[in-house]
């Protein structure tokens, strides 16, 4: 985040002061304070007009190295994806439209988890990417929340 103002939701905030009050937490009516609940942030960038701009390319790889993050959500127009990391200007990903048919439990008295992991992730170049992607962050504490600000 940037160290001056930061526009949420048509309201300007530091971010000193949404991390104190996502770490504080809700307030219960008799104005205890509530303890700490994860907090998944979902933040959605443009990162370019029409196409991908590789200046951005270093700080959004650069997400992928931090402890909180759980990917990111893009990809290609009409075509969304999960991206889990990378290597080198490749993004690696899961393709959350892969489907299969339903099994029948009665067909093997229990399912068969290997069905259900992929043996190979996807990758995607860079320049492939859609500017219209958003990064996520999961902070299950409030050192995890602090850690990410910093």
């Amino acid at each position: 985040l940037p160290p001056g103002p930061l526009s949420l939701c048509g309201r300007t905030l530091h971010a000193a002061a949404l991390v104190e009050s996502l770490a504080r937490g809700a307030h219960s009516q008799d104005t205890q304070p509530a303890s700490f609940r994860p907090v998944l942030l979902l933040i959605p960038l443009r990162l370019g007009l029409d196409s991908f701009e590789m200046r951005y390319a270093q700080p959004l790889l650069s997400c992928f190295s931090l402890p909180q993050s759980v990917g990111m959500i893009g990809g290609k127009p009409r075509h969304a994806l999960w991206f889990i990391g990378h290597r080198d200007n490749r993004l690696i990903y899961l393709d959350p439209h892969t489907t299969q048919p339903a099994l029948q439990l009665s067909e093997f008295g229990s399912i068969p988890d290997s069905t259900y992991h992929k043996e190979a992730c996807g990758r995607m170049r860079l320049t492939e990417l859609d500017p219209s992607i958003a990064v996520g962050f999961l902070c299950k504490t409030p050192d995890d929340l602090n850690d990410l600000f910093r």
